[in-house]
């Protein structure tokens, strides 16, 4: 019986090594592509963008003075949903006059939302600031009289 002689194995050797490289390279490459369509799914997926277009105070009880009720018009600029969970209303001098929690109300991209909230309990005739967030971090503040 004779053996492999030394240059058939050698090519045998460099074959085997070259076939390894190709196989660990395409299956690098695939990996490399799989997170690249990953992180460009990513990068192109919808954000939440609001704005607060109006509030509307409502003086809902007309026997005792002050302002109870509010519409929030949240308009969603961005290209997501975005789900409002919170309001808080703020005193001109930056306190908090009001805090509502505890809410879902979902405005798709490019329209307006109304969040409508019942027991605040607002001066008339004051300045305060709306702030609503959503569940992602989106905030948005605006300004407005009693």
């Amino acid at each position: 019986m004779k053996g492999i002689s030394p240059i058939v194995s050698t090519i045998l050797m460099v074959a085997i090594a070259i076939a390894a490289a190709v196989v660990v390279y395409y299956i690098t490459m695939n990996v490399v592509t799989q997170q690249g369509t990953q992180l460009e799914q990513q990068a192109t997926a919808g954000y939440e963008r609001i704005v607060i277009d109006a509030v509307q105070p409502i003086d809902s009880n007309t026997t005792t003075p002050g302002i109870e009720d509010l519409n929030v018009y949240v308009r969603n600029i961005g290209d997501a949903p975005a789900t409002v969970t919170a309001l808080y209303v703020y005193n001109a001098d930056g306190t908090l006059a009001a805090t509502v929690t505890g809410l879902n109300v979902t405005v798709n991209p490019g329209q307006v939302g109304t969040v409508s909230v019942t027991g605040v309990n607002l001066a008339e005739n004051s300045t305060f600031t709306a702030e609503v967030r959503t569940a992602n971090g989106a905030v948005a503040q605006k300004v407005f009289n009693t």
